[in-house]
């Protein structure tokens, strides 16, 4: 299936691949994982490959620079590098720093987890995917651009703050992210199953939650944020 996926990709138009390992019959070393990754790659030769290492849902947990150092030594040309989500893992941020710096930056490491971009941006990460950014792209933007540390950090306080409103606030049968871009205005539909569709309830306490935020943290924001845009502002009863 990636085989066909991949060339599929490579016909239609693609500027890129992205794969994550098997997760059924895992790779038992980083060899099958390299040989995988290889056939892979392959298969849309015109396309950079890139690996999505995310161990919390493939449970493959690998140090990277093993990796890269296989692919490097396969020679496999189309393969580009790795998107490290895996950064909650036990010596995460050193693996990253080193493929970052590995062969002077030969290959693209991306961070997955927008709330440590302070973090990845010293490690030499250059690059982010994320979903956090379909509703907070702004947020994250302004923690990039910004130049000065003490600002720089609460800001990235701040959009932590906004993930815990949604990690503290929707039921874990719901998709929380998917809940938080329809507020954003990006009217994407709900989760599919096994994901739950929310209740109006559910919307209206995460909406109520969000505002919150927005009265605390939105004014930090030199240009606004989208979100607090879209969701208004608390209604105050007397």
């Amino acid at each position: 299936d990636v085989v066909a996926l991949a060339a599929h990709a490579e016909q239609h138009g693609a500027v890129a691949v992205g794969l994550m390992p098997p997760v059924f019959f895992k790779p038992p070393t980083i060899t099958n994982l390299g040989a995988w990754i290889e056939t892979a790659a392959n298969a849309a030769p015109s396309l950079p490959t890139y690996y999505y290492h995310i161990p919390s849902m493939t449970g493959v947990t690998f140090d990277m620079i093993d990796l890269v150092t296989e692919m490097d030594r396969r020679g496999v040309d189309n393969f580009a590098g790795v998107k490290f989500t895996g950064l909650y893992e036990t010596r995460a941020f050193p693996d990253a720093m080193r493929c970052a710096a590995y062969k002077d930056g030969k290959y693209d490491i991306l961070s997955g987890r927008e709330e440590l971009m302070i973090e990845s941006l010293a490690a030499g990460i250059e690059g982010f995917i994320g979903s956090q950014f379909n509703y907070g792209g702004d947020i994250y933007n302004a923690i990039y651009s910004e130049t000065d540390m003490t600002k720089r950090n609460a800001l990235q306080l701040a959009s932590i703050e906004l993930l815990y409103v949604w990690l503290e606030n929707v039921p874990s049968t719901i998709d929380g992210n998917k809940l938080m871009v329809n507020l954003a205005g990006v009217p994407i539909g709900p989760a599919r199953l096994p994901m739950l569709p929310p209740s109006d309830e559910d919307v209206a306490t995460l909406k109520a939650a969000v505002q919150g935020w927005c009265g605390q943290y939105a004014a930090m924001f030199d240009n606004g944020v989208a979100i607090c845009n879209a969701v208004g502002s608390a209604v105050v009863v007397e």
